[in-house]
């Protein structure tokens, strides 16, 4: 199931934090595992920022995998990049981008 968009702004100043979800989808198939934030909201709170790690799924190859210790909030159903996409933005994935590199095909 794809969560319900969030309106969320989101400050930041010490970060390089980029939404290049293409980039993202080969970090983490190359082995990466990159901190990111997303909204987080459910029935009984406003919404907040919550830190998450996003990875290539446990013991697969070709599945990707976004949560912390004990919440997964997506990953391991699919591993087509556009549903990937489609989850970065419904939860304005924001990633922590690795030495501040670029998606030279953009």
């Amino acid at each position: 199931m794809t969560p319900k968009k969030q309106n969320h702004t989101f400050t930041h100043n010490l970060f390089n934090l980029s939404t290049d979800y293409k980039l993202l989808w080969e970090l983490i198939f190359q082995g990466h595992r990159i901190p990111a934030w997303i909204v987080y909201s459910d029935e009984y709170e406003k919404p907040i920022w919550d830190l998450v790690e996003v990875k290539k799924a446990y013991l697969t190859d070709d599945r990707y995998a976004i949560g912390v210790r004990g919440i997964s909030y997506d990953g391991w159903k699919t591993n087509s990049f556009d549903d990937f996409e489609t989850t970065c933005k419904a939860y304005s994935l924001h990633f922590i981008n690795p030495l501040q590199i670029t998606n030279e095909k953009n």
